[in-house]
């Protein structure tokens, strides 16, 4: 078991490494989000993922509903 255990490690360490490399490109946009507390570069690389580009939304007031944890009023 403990042999799997390591091939598991292994294989976690070569997918972040391959993660971290892909997002190259965006480090000034990762630079920016990990600036805020709470979010690590892996959180960072995983909301550019999601939202593509920044710059389709107006402001921070209109990006931050999209993250779905902040808050806003009720309908």
């Amino acid at each position: 078991m403990p042999d799997r255990l390591e091939r598991d490690d292994a294989d976690v360490k070569v997918l972040k490494e391959r993660i971290l490399k892909a997002a190259e490109p965006f480090m000034g946009q990762i630079a920016i989000l990990t600036s805020m507390k709470g979010v690590s570069v892996f959180i960072a690389i995983a909301i550019i993922s999601d939202i593509i580009e920044a710059n389709r939304f107006r402001d921070a007031k209109h990006f931050t509903p999209h993250l779905r944890s902040a808050p806003h009023a009720a309908n």
